[in-house]
Formats: C-alpha cells, sequence, structure tokens
C-alpha cells in the first residue's frame, strides 16, 4: 500500500469512528455495553430530586439477651466440668448487670436426641427446690436457678453433636427463652469434638465419629441462620485446643481438673463463622474471664440498624464520626424496605461503629 493509499485508508477509518461516535452519542450506546448500570448503587450526585444530609447521635442498641450453655452430654464427664461453669455464673451476673441488658439463661446437653431446655436441675448443691427451666437476671433466683441447671443430670447418649443440638431447639424454641427481640450467645463446653452427624451412630464414640457422615460445618451454621440473625448470635466454645491429627489416630491434646480433652476442630471451624465467635481452651480453671470478654464485646460493639426518616436508596456518602464508612460487612449495608423502616433501613457491622457518637448520611429525595 502506498503512502497515498494509507493515508486515505486513515482518513476512511477516522470518518467510520466518527459516525460510530455520533451514533454512541445519540444511544448512549447503552445496549451494547454490559457493565452499564441506568441507577449505580452509590451515584456520584442525584439524578434527580435533592441531596439531604440527616445526622444520628442516638442509637438504639439491643438490650436483650438470650445466653445458652451447651455442655458436654457424655456419661462419663466429670462433674469437674459442670462445676467449672457454675463457678463463673455469679461474677459473670455483676458483668450482665454493669451492662444494663436483659439477660435469660438456660442450659441444654449436647445430645442432640434430647428435646427442649436441660433441668429443672435438682441434683447440684441445694438445688431440691428448683423448679425452673430458664434463669432470668433481676431474679432473686437468676444464680441458683443457672447453677442447678447447669448440673442437671448428663445424658448417657455417648455422642456429643451440640451443633446439631443448637439446631433443634433454634427450630422448636421453648417458651420464654430464643426471645426474637433478643441476641443470642452459646457457648460450649466439652472435652471432645462436635460429632454432628447425618445419620444415627453406633460403637465406640471416637471410631463412630471418625467413620460416621458428619454434617458440614457451614451448613450445620447456615441451618442457624434460617431460624435467627447470625449477626445477632455469637458462638464461644471451650474446647480441646485445634490439632492436625484428627480421626481415630488421634490422643488427647491437654488435660486439666476437667480431664483429657481432644482437639476441638469442628468447634473451631465453627467459631470462625461467627463476627463475635471465640475459642478458648477448656483445660483451663477459670472461666469467667474469658467468659467476661466475650459477653462485654458481643453486647457493647454490636451492628446497629438505622431508619433515615426519607431515605429510599443506597445513600451517597456515609460518615461516623467525621470517617467514610463503605459498603460491606465492616462498614454497611442498605437492607431497603422492612416492616419498621418503610422507605429503607441501614444496617452498619460493628467494627464500623464501635465507640460511635455521631453518623452522617447524605441520601437523594425527590423534590
Amino acid at each position: 500500500m502506498t503512502n497515498t493509499e494509507m493515508g486515505e485508508w486513515r482518513l476512511s477509518t477516522h470518518r467510520w469512528l466518527g459516525v460510530v461516535a455520533l451514533v454512541c452519542a445519540l444511544t448512549s450506546c447503552t445496549r451494547d455495553n454490559p457493565a452499564y448500570n441506568p441507577n449505580p448503587a452509590l451515584p456520584d450526585e442525584c439524578r434527580s430530586g435533592v441531596e439531604v444530609t440527616e445526622t444520628f447521635t442516638m442509637f438504639a442498641r439491643p438490650t436483650k439477651l438470650d445466653i445458652l450453655y451447651v455442655v458436654d452430654a457424655s456419661g462419663d464427664t466429670p462433674a469437674a466440668l459442670q462445676e467449672l461453669f457454675a463457678n463463673s455464673v455469679a461474677p459473670i451476673g455483676g458483668v450482665l448487670r454493669a451492662l444494663d441488658v436483659d439477660a435469660r439463661s438456660a442450659v441444654i446437653t449436647t445430645d442432640a436426641t434430647v428435646e427442649g431446655l436441660a433441668g429443672p436441675g435438682k441434683i447440684g448443691p441445694s438445688c431440691e427446690a428448683n423448679t425452673e427451666l430458664v434463669a432470668t437476671l433481676g431474679s432473686e433466683q437468676w444464680a441458683s436457678t443457672l447453677r442447678c441447671n447447669l448440673f442437671a443430670a448428663p445424658s448417657a447418649n455417648q455422642y456429643d453433636q451440640p451443633l446439631l443440638a443448637v439446631q433443634n431447639l433454634l427450630e422448636n424454641p421453648p417458651d420464654d427463652f430464643l426471645r426474637e427481640d433478643a441476641r443470642l450467645l452459646v457457648i460450649v463446653g466439652m472435652r471432645s469434638d462436635d460429632c454432628s452427624a447425618a445419620g444415627p451412630l453406633t460403637g465406640p464414640p471416637r471410631q463412630a465419629c471418625a467413620q460416621a457422615d458428619l454434617l458440614g460445618i457451614k451448613a450445620l451454621i447456615d441451618a442457624w441462620g434460617e431460624t435467627r440473625s447470625l449477626a445477632d448470635t455469637a458462638l464461644v466454645a471451650f474446647a480441646g485446643p485445634p490439632s492436625a491429627v484428627a480421626g481415630e489416630e488421634a490422643r488427647p491434646v491437654c488435660s486439666s481438673t476437667v480431664g483429657s480433652a481432644m482437639a476441638g476442630n469442628r468447634l473451631f471451624d465453627a467459631t470462625r463463622l461467627f463476627d463475635y465467635g471465640r475459642f478458648h481452651s477448656v483445660c483451663t480453671d477459670d472461666l469467667f474471664w474469658p467468659l467476661a470478654d466475650s459477653i462485654e464485646a458481643f453486647v457493647t460493639q454490636s451492628p446497629l440498624t438505622l431508619c433515615p426518616g426519607e431515605l429510599t436508596q443506597e445513600p451517597l456518602a456515609v460518615r461516623v464520626d467525621g470517617e467514610p464508612v463503605v459498603l460491606g460487612d465492616d462498614g454497611f449495608a442498605f437492607l431497603g424496605a422492612t416492616e419498621a423502616c418503610p422507605g429503607g433501613a441501614l444496617r452498619f457491622g460493628a467494627p464500623a461503629v464501635a465507640a460511635a457518637e455521631e453518623i452522617e448520611l447524605t441520601y437523594c429525595v425527590a423534590e
């Protein structure tokens, strides 16, 4: 091709591109652009209407807390494990009162074949007169009721299935517990690992659990989420520290006054699925401090939901104490219309609003 021909080709090409550009300018080329979004989640400016800024300085945080203890149901469990939990009851009551929460506590065993709450426990010290299943903070019997129910007779079932036992309870909530407007803290204490299986178990526990078709951890926790919000649920597990050696070859990983404990690998994995999941070794002589820390974090560093007056779409900007907050689990999410917020609700992850004093929103409203 000569220089003259090359120049004519370039001119022709430029003219053709110019025609395409003109067509795109007239049609916006939106149909051919798969990334085009006429209503972006966070528009840079209001496409119609006016900007509004709304400031929140008072936040309604959860005031109700249900605490579910899940204690080892194995027939050979030493009373020391129940004693360990029982010794923390009175000081934990002081923590809950200081946090000014409406707390209720109840107990189940790790035996998934047993329905409902454990108790009323009558075999512990001074428990003969106990008649309550649920301990209510503020009542004179709160500490004694919870202590007695922690000592409720363990099941003869050798297979510990705490995650499945909790799922069963969530699907059939008892009266006066698992309140819809309360947050839920699940506290598991055991010397073995979770053995929640898809079918019945037979034979020696360690061998049976090693060979069984165990339910997936995420599937189990997702099942919890079908009955209540996982964002308002926390799991604290006390078990043997995780180990790379699992199955029938596994050996105890620690021992203390509660006896020898096997690695709690599945329980450890389960706690990782919660914003406020905590895992601690069961081989300890004092549960108070890890429990107190977990409860305080769960209550004070809680997610927050706001109901702006005129919000109907995701906001243009969100600032907490002057700092911008972004979309995401640790930031905020636009929930759309809810029963409490017909226009639209905003939910903030706990990290975004920890110790927040002011939340400022900028969003569009129709003129």
